[in-house]
């Protein structure tokens, strides 16, 4: 999250059109609230937080953790793409 956010700050500082800074907020928005989400998520994935150190009880106390992990892939591709791909409406 924070690598995406040092870029998204660089980004700022490139071009002076307002379009370009609103959508840059908009990104900056986005992972910000993904970042957070993502770690209260696996952060109390386990309930009672204590069973994620106990491995043999993995299957009683947690959440689907595949479909967290794909759905974690899925949308850092999508916001590493938006991330790239931002400058080139520059050019």
């Amino acid at each position: 999250m924070f690598a995406k956010l040092s870029i998204l700050l660089f980004y700022l500082k490139l071009s002076p059109y307002r379009r370009f800074k609103v959508s840059v907020y908009i990104l900056i928005i986005l992972v910000i609230a993904y970042g957070l989400i993502s770690t209260f998520y696996f952060l109390f994935a386990c309930q009672p937080i204590e069973k994620f150190w106990d491995v043999t009880s993995w299957d009683e106390a947690y959440i689907d953790l595949a479909k967290f992990w794909y759905s974690s892939a899925a949308i850092n591709s999508a916001s590493d793409f938006l991330l790239l791909a931002l400058p080139a409406f520059l050019l």
